[in-house]
Protein backbone atom coordinates (compact mmCIF):
# COMPACT_ATOMS: atom_id res chain seq x y z
CA UNK A 1 0.00 0.00 0.00
CA UNK A 2 1.48 3.53 -0.89
CA UNK A 3 0.82 6.91 0.99
CA UNK A 4 -0.04 10.11 -0.64
CA UNK A 5 0.76 13.78 0.76
CA UNK A 6 -0.36 17.05 -0.54
CA UNK A 7 1.63 19.65 -0.17
CA UNK A 8 2.87 23.39 -1.60
CA UNK A 9 5.58 26.02 -0.46
CA UNK A 10 3.22 28.71 -0.95
CA UNK A 11 6.42 31.41 0.64
CA UNK A 12 7.51 30.58 -2.98
CA UNK A 13 8.13 33.47 -5.17
CA UNK A 14 7.15 31.40 -8.28
CA UNK A 15 4.20 30.03 -7.04
CA UNK A 16 3.34 33.76 -5.92
CA UNK A 17 3.53 35.09 -9.23
CA UNK A 18 1.89 32.55 -10.96
CA UNK A 19 -1.12 32.40 -8.25
CA UNK A 20 -1.70 36.04 -8.96
CA UNK A 21 -1.50 35.75 -12.47
CA UNK A 22 -4.18 32.60 -12.53
CA UNK A 23 -6.80 33.75 -9.82
CA UNK A 24 -8.93 36.58 -9.74
CA UNK A 25 -8.83 39.89 -7.85
CA UNK A 26 -11.10 38.90 -4.97
CA UNK A 27 -9.57 35.17 -5.16
CA UNK A 28 -6.28 36.45 -4.54
CA UNK A 29 -6.92 38.39 -1.58
CA UNK A 30 -8.86 35.04 -0.29
CA UNK A 31 -5.76 32.75 -1.02
CA UNK A 32 -2.92 35.57 0.98
CA UNK A 33 -5.42 35.09 3.48
CA UNK A 34 -5.27 31.24 3.47
CA UNK A 35 -1.54 31.02 2.61
CA UNK A 36 -0.96 32.90 5.48
CA UNK A 37 -2.66 31.38 7.72
CA UNK A 38 -4.31 27.57 6.68
CA UNK A 39 -0.69 26.43 4.74
CA UNK A 40 1.82 28.84 6.65
CA UNK A 41 5.30 27.83 8.00
CA UNK A 42 5.25 25.53 11.07
CA UNK A 43 7.09 22.74 9.69
CA UNK A 44 4.14 20.35 9.49
CA UNK A 45 4.98 18.43 6.39
CA UNK A 46 8.19 17.49 8.67
CA UNK A 47 6.52 15.86 11.16
CA UNK A 48 3.51 14.23 8.60
CA UNK A 49 6.38 12.49 7.21
CA UNK A 50 8.02 11.13 10.36
CA UNK A 51 4.92 10.10 11.30
CA UNK A 52 4.08 7.87 8.15
CA UNK A 53 8.16 7.00 8.17
CA UNK A 54 8.13 5.55 11.84
CA UNK A 55 4.83 4.51 12.47
CA UNK A 56 3.59 2.84 8.94
CA UNK A 57 7.00 1.03 8.04
CA UNK A 58 4.79 -1.18 5.86
CA UNK A 59 4.25 0.84 3.20
CA UNK A 60 5.86 0.55 -0.51
CA UNK A 61 5.98 4.30 -1.33
CA UNK A 62 5.05 7.59 0.15
CA UNK A 63 4.42 9.90 -3.12
CA UNK A 64 4.64 13.72 -2.05
CA UNK A 65 2.47 15.65 -4.73
CA UNK A 66 3.96 18.82 -4.78
CA UNK A 67 2.98 22.33 -6.42
CA UNK A 68 5.42 23.07 -9.64
CA UNK A 69 7.94 20.93 -8.94
CA UNK A 70 8.84 21.79 -5.31
CA UNK A 71 10.79 20.14 -3.29
CA UNK A 72 11.08 21.21 0.60
CA UNK A 73 14.81 22.40 1.13
CA UNK A 74 15.34 20.33 4.77
CA UNK A 75 15.66 16.87 3.22
CA UNK A 76 17.95 15.16 1.12
CA UNK A 77 15.88 14.29 -2.41
CA UNK A 78 18.74 11.90 -3.57
CA UNK A 79 18.79 9.83 -0.27
CA UNK A 80 15.10 9.69 0.48
CA UNK A 81 14.55 8.08 -2.24
CA UNK A 82 16.46 5.49 -1.66
CA UNK A 83 14.84 4.60 2.19
CA UNK A 84 12.25 2.35 2.94
CA UNK A 85 9.87 3.79 2.15
CA UNK A 86 11.23 5.34 -0.40
CA UNK A 87 9.79 9.52 -0.74
CA UNK A 88 8.91 9.98 -4.29
CA UNK A 89 7.85 13.27 -5.43
CA UNK A 90 5.17 13.99 -8.00
CA UNK A 91 4.90 16.96 -9.98
CA UNK A 92 1.03 17.97 -9.65
CA UNK A 93 0.55 19.76 -12.70
CA UNK A 94 1.29 16.97 -14.83
CA UNK A 95 -1.62 14.44 -13.34
CA UNK A 96 -4.18 17.30 -14.65
CA UNK A 97 -2.44 18.29 -18.55
CA UNK A 98 0.19 20.85 -17.11
CA UNK A 99 -2.52 23.20 -15.50
CA UNK A 100 -1.51 24.51 -12.49
CA UNK A 101 -3.96 23.80 -9.06
CA UNK A 102 -4.03 25.52 -6.19
CA UNK A 103 -6.58 23.68 -3.80
CA UNK A 104 -6.39 20.38 -2.44
CA UNK A 105 -10.05 19.36 -3.52
CA UNK A 106 -8.70 19.41 -6.91
CA UNK A 107 -5.36 17.38 -6.41
CA UNK A 108 -7.19 14.97 -4.25
CA UNK A 109 -9.47 14.27 -7.62
CA UNK A 110 -6.66 13.22 -9.76
CA UNK A 111 -4.28 11.99 -7.28
CA UNK A 112 -5.77 8.46 -8.18
CA UNK A 113 -3.35 9.31 -11.83
CA UNK A 114 -0.10 8.36 -10.26
CA UNK A 115 1.54 6.29 -12.26
CA UNK A 116 1.82 2.60 -10.65
CA UNK A 117 -0.35 3.63 -7.43
CA UNK A 118 -1.21 0.94 -5.10
CA UNK A 119 -5.22 0.13 -5.67
CA UNK A 120 -5.93 1.22 -1.98
CA UNK A 121 -3.94 3.97 -0.78
CA UNK A 122 -3.34 6.35 2.04
CA UNK A 123 -3.96 10.24 1.75
CA UNK A 124 -2.55 12.56 4.42
CA UNK A 125 -2.54 16.53 3.96
CA UNK A 126 0.80 17.73 5.64
CA UNK A 127 -1.09 18.88 8.68
CA UNK A 128 -2.57 15.15 9.52
CA UNK A 129 -0.50 13.14 11.64
CA UNK A 130 0.33 9.44 12.65
CA UNK A 131 1.67 9.40 16.39
CA UNK A 132 1.82 5.83 17.28
CA UNK A 133 2.37 2.65 15.01
CA UNK A 134 -0.50 1.02 12.80
CA UNK A 135 -0.84 -2.28 11.35
CA UNK A 136 -1.81 -2.15 7.99
CA UNK A 137 -5.10 -4.48 9.19
CA UNK A 138 -6.43 -1.50 10.30
CA UNK A 139 -6.27 -0.10 6.97
CA UNK A 140 -7.04 -3.02 4.36
CA UNK A 141 -7.74 -6.99 5.30
CA UNK A 142 -8.37 -9.46 3.10
CA UNK A 143 -8.73 -6.80 -0.09
CA UNK A 144 -11.08 -4.52 1.72
CA UNK A 145 -10.76 -1.38 2.92
CA UNK A 146 -11.83 0.50 6.29
CA UNK A 147 -12.98 3.91 6.45
CA UNK A 148 -13.49 5.76 9.46
CA UNK A 149 -16.67 8.27 10.09
CA UNK A 150 -16.31 10.92 11.63
CA UNK A 151 -18.86 9.74 14.37
CA UNK A 152 -15.66 8.04 15.90
CA UNK A 153 -13.64 11.74 16.25
CA UNK A 154 -13.28 13.06 19.58
CA UNK A 155 -12.22 16.48 20.20
CA UNK A 156 -10.19 18.74 22.60
CA UNK A 157 -12.12 21.94 22.08
CA UNK A 158 -15.91 22.35 22.32
CA UNK A 159 -16.23 25.32 19.81
CA UNK A 160 -13.79 23.66 17.26
CA UNK A 161 -16.17 20.50 17.25
CA UNK A 162 -19.42 22.75 16.83
CA UNK A 163 -17.89 24.01 14.12
CA UNK A 164 -16.10 21.35 12.55
CA UNK A 165 -19.62 19.26 12.55
CA UNK A 166 -21.71 22.40 10.72
CA UNK A 167 -19.13 22.30 8.18
CA UNK A 168 -19.16 18.80 7.53
CA UNK A 169 -22.83 18.28 7.93
CA UNK A 170 -22.93 21.04 4.84
CA UNK A 171 -20.45 19.56 2.54
CA UNK A 172 -21.64 16.36 3.73
CA UNK A 173 -25.42 17.28 2.22
CA UNK A 174 -23.98 18.19 -0.73
CA UNK A 175 -22.00 15.35 -1.83
CA UNK A 176 -25.12 12.69 -0.65
CA UNK A 177 -26.93 14.62 -2.89
CA UNK A 178 -24.80 14.45 -5.85
CA UNK A 179 -24.24 10.44 -4.88
CA UNK A 180 -27.82 9.81 -5.19
CA UNK A 181 -27.93 10.91 -8.61
CA UNK A 182 -26.71 7.79 -9.36
CA UNK A 183 -27.70 5.83 -6.72
CA UNK A 184 -31.23 6.73 -5.67
CA UNK A 185 -31.88 3.67 -2.91
CA UNK A 186 -28.08 3.87 -1.32
CA UNK A 187 -27.26 0.73 1.03
CA UNK A 188 -25.94 2.50 3.84
CA UNK A 189 -27.13 5.91 5.36
CA UNK A 190 -25.12 9.22 4.91
CA UNK A 191 -21.64 9.68 7.09
CA UNK A 192 -19.12 12.55 7.44
CA UNK A 193 -15.29 11.59 6.78
CA UNK A 194 -12.76 13.23 9.38
CA UNK A 195 -10.57 15.74 8.64
CA UNK A 196 -7.77 12.82 9.48
CA UNK A 197 -5.11 10.64 7.46
CA UNK A 198 -7.90 8.51 5.29
CA UNK A 199 -7.99 5.75 2.72
CA UNK A 200 -8.79 6.01 -1.20
CA UNK A 201 -9.68 3.08 -3.13
CA UNK A 202 -8.53 3.98 -6.70
CA UNK A 203 -11.07 2.14 -7.67
CA UNK A 204 -13.70 4.16 -6.40
CA UNK A 205 -11.63 7.40 -8.28
CA UNK A 206 -12.31 6.07 -11.86
CA UNK A 207 -15.82 5.06 -10.95
CA UNK A 208 -16.74 8.76 -10.02
CA UNK A 209 -14.88 9.82 -12.67
CA UNK A 210 -16.60 7.84 -14.66
CA UNK A 211 -20.09 8.32 -13.55
CA UNK A 212 -19.73 12.45 -13.17
CA UNK A 213 -17.26 13.23 -16.20
CA UNK A 214 -18.86 17.11 -16.64
CA UNK A 215 -18.53 17.53 -12.53
CA UNK A 216 -14.89 15.89 -12.30
CA UNK A 217 -13.49 18.29 -15.37
CA UNK A 218 -14.89 21.20 -13.54
CA UNK A 219 -13.38 20.00 -10.25
CA UNK A 220 -9.81 19.88 -11.51
CA UNK A 221 -10.44 23.02 -13.07
CA UNK A 222 -10.79 24.67 -9.64
CA UNK A 223 -8.43 27.57 -8.76
CA UNK A 224 -9.47 27.54 -4.98
CA UNK A 225 -12.57 26.44 -2.87
CA UNK A 226 -16.47 26.99 -4.00
CA UNK A 227 -19.36 27.33 -3.06
CA UNK A 228 -21.26 25.16 -5.87
CA UNK A 229 -21.32 21.68 -6.42
CA UNK A 230 -17.97 19.40 -6.98
CA UNK A 231 -16.15 16.03 -6.49
CA UNK A 232 -14.59 15.86 -3.07
CA UNK A 233 -13.02 12.81 -1.31
CA UNK A 234 -16.30 12.37 0.76
CA UNK A 235 -18.39 10.96 -2.98
CA UNK A 236 -15.23 8.62 -3.59
CA UNK A 237 -15.78 6.80 0.00
CA UNK A 238 -19.74 7.02 -0.72
CA UNK A 239 -18.64 5.30 -4.43
CA UNK A 240 -16.49 2.95 -2.39
CA UNK A 241 -18.65 1.98 0.32
CA UNK A 242 -21.40 1.01 -1.89
CA UNK A 243 -19.36 -0.81 -4.53
CA UNK A 244 -18.06 -2.90 -1.97
CA UNK A 245 -14.86 -1.79 -1.72
CA UNK A 246 -14.74 -0.88 0.94
CA UNK A 247 -16.55 -1.29 4.57
CA UNK A 248 -16.81 1.37 7.65
CA UNK A 249 -13.86 0.54 10.74
CA UNK A 250 -16.03 -1.23 13.49
CA UNK A 251 -12.78 -0.44 15.56
CA UNK A 252 -11.45 2.63 14.65
CA UNK A 253 -8.25 4.22 15.90
CA UNK A 254 -8.57 6.99 18.43
CA UNK A 255 -8.20 10.57 16.61
CA UNK A 256 -8.04 13.94 18.29
CA UNK A 257 -7.88 17.61 16.65
CA UNK A 258 -5.82 20.20 18.28
CA UNK A 259 -7.25 23.67 18.15
CA UNK A 260 -5.31 27.14 18.90
CA UNK A 261 -6.64 27.89 21.91
CA UNK A 262 -5.95 24.61 23.59
CA UNK A 263 -1.89 24.36 22.50
CA UNK A 264 -0.75 25.16 25.38
CA UNK A 265 -2.77 22.48 27.54
CA UNK A 266 -0.81 19.12 27.61
CA UNK A 267 -2.17 16.45 25.61
CA UNK A 268 -2.87 13.61 27.77
CA UNK A 269 -3.16 10.89 26.08
CA UNK A 270 -1.47 10.56 22.57
CA UNK A 271 -4.13 9.71 19.92
CA UNK A 272 -3.54 7.48 16.69
CA UNK A 273 -3.99 9.93 14.52
CA UNK A 274 -3.75 13.60 15.21
CA UNK A 275 -4.45 16.70 13.32
CA UNK A 276 -3.81 19.89 13.79
CA UNK A 277 -5.60 22.06 11.54
CA UNK A 278 -4.91 25.50 12.49
CA UNK A 279 -7.59 28.08 10.87
CA UNK A 280 -6.18 31.43 12.46
CA UNK A 281 -2.68 32.63 12.98
CA UNK A 282 -1.45 31.95 16.56
CA UNK A 283 0.11 34.19 19.01
CA UNK A 284 3.91 33.67 20.32
CA UNK A 285 2.84 31.72 23.14
CA UNK A 286 0.64 29.43 21.29
CA UNK A 287 3.09 28.84 18.30
CA UNK A 288 5.89 27.79 21.84
CA UNK A 289 3.11 25.48 22.69
CA UNK A 290 2.58 24.09 19.39
CA UNK A 291 6.15 23.10 18.56
CA UNK A 292 6.96 22.10 22.03
CA UNK A 293 3.79 19.78 21.65
CA UNK A 294 4.85 18.30 18.58
CA UNK A 295 8.08 17.60 19.25
CA UNK A 296 7.80 15.67 21.65
CA UNK A 297 5.16 13.15 19.78
CA UNK A 298 7.48 13.02 16.88
CA UNK A 299 11.26 13.14 18.13
CA UNK A 300 12.97 11.07 15.90
CA UNK A 301 14.06 13.17 12.55
CA UNK A 302 13.50 11.28 8.84
CA UNK A 303 17.06 9.67 8.08
CA UNK A 304 17.46 12.32 4.94
CA UNK A 305 16.54 15.04 6.93
CA UNK A 306 19.42 17.40 6.37
CA UNK A 307 18.86 19.66 8.83
CA UNK A 308 16.51 20.30 11.67
CA UNK A 309 14.63 23.79 11.63
CA UNK A 310 15.24 26.46 13.72
CA UNK A 311 12.18 25.76 16.05
CA UNK A 312 13.69 22.08 16.66
CA UNK A 313 16.84 24.35 17.55
CA UNK A 314 15.03 25.68 19.99
CA UNK A 315 14.74 22.61 21.80
CA UNK A 316 18.29 20.92 21.29
CA UNK A 317 21.55 22.01 22.32
CA UNK A 318 24.49 20.72 19.71
CA UNK A 319 28.04 20.42 20.73
CA UNK A 320 28.31 21.93 16.76
CA UNK A 321 25.27 23.74 16.12
CA UNK A 322 26.91 24.43 12.31
CA UNK A 323 28.33 21.20 11.80
CA UNK A 324 24.50 20.03 12.39
CA UNK A 325 23.08 22.61 10.46
CA UNK A 326 25.04 20.86 7.41
CA UNK A 327 25.06 17.83 8.16
CA UNK A 328 22.45 15.04 6.78
CA UNK A 329 20.76 13.03 9.16
CA UNK A 330 21.66 10.17 8.22
CA UNK A 331 25.73 10.95 8.46
CA UNK A 332 25.05 12.42 11.89
CA UNK A 333 26.63 11.46 14.91
CA UNK A 334 22.96 11.57 16.70
CA UNK A 335 25.08 11.25 20.27
CA UNK A 336 26.26 15.07 19.40
CA UNK A 337 22.25 15.78 20.31
CA UNK A 338 20.86 16.61 23.68
CA UNK A 339 17.58 17.45 24.53
CA UNK A 340 16.62 20.45 26.33
CA UNK A 341 13.48 21.74 27.89
CA UNK A 342 11.93 24.76 26.31
CA UNK A 343 11.61 28.01 28.04
CA UNK A 344 9.32 27.96 31.12
CA UNK A 345 9.08 26.15 34.22
CA UNK A 346 7.05 26.23 37.39
CA UNK A 347 5.40 29.35 38.37
CA UNK A 348 3.87 30.06 41.76
CA UNK A 349 -0.22 30.82 41.68
CA UNK A 350 -2.63 31.36 44.65
CA UNK A 351 -5.46 28.94 44.98
CA UNK A 352 -7.99 29.81 46.85
CA UNK A 353 -9.21 27.23 49.77
CA UNK A 354 -11.32 29.22 51.93
CA UNK A 355 -8.82 31.54 54.96
CA UNK A 356 -6.19 28.96 54.46
CA UNK A 357 -4.71 30.15 51.02
CA UNK A 358 -1.96 27.71 50.07
CA UNK A 359 0.67 28.24 47.49
CA UNK A 360 0.61 25.70 44.51
CA UNK A 361 2.96 24.84 41.86
CA UNK A 362 1.48 24.73 38.45
CA UNK A 363 3.38 23.91 35.17
CA UNK A 364 2.92 26.42 32.16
Amino acid sequence: MDAVICWADTSDTQYITQRNIDLGTEKQEYAKRADAIRVGKRDELRFCIRGLYYNMPWLRNIYLVTWGGQFPAWLDKNDCATRKPPILPIQREKLNGGKYMYGSIAVEACIHTIPNLSDFFIYANSDTFVCKPMAQEQWLENGVGKIIKSSNTFFIDPSLKKAHQHWYKYGTLRQWKLFKQQFPNPTFQPFMEPHQITLFSKQACMDVKHMYPTLYDKTIAMKGRVTEDYIGRLLFAFMAIQKGYSVFNTTPPKMLYYSKDNLYKPIKHIPDLLCTNLNSQMNAKQYNAYMRCMLDIFRRPHPSEIYLSYESTCYYRYKDVNTCRDTPMHDMNLDSIQRIPMKGGTRKKRVSTGRSRKRQSKIY
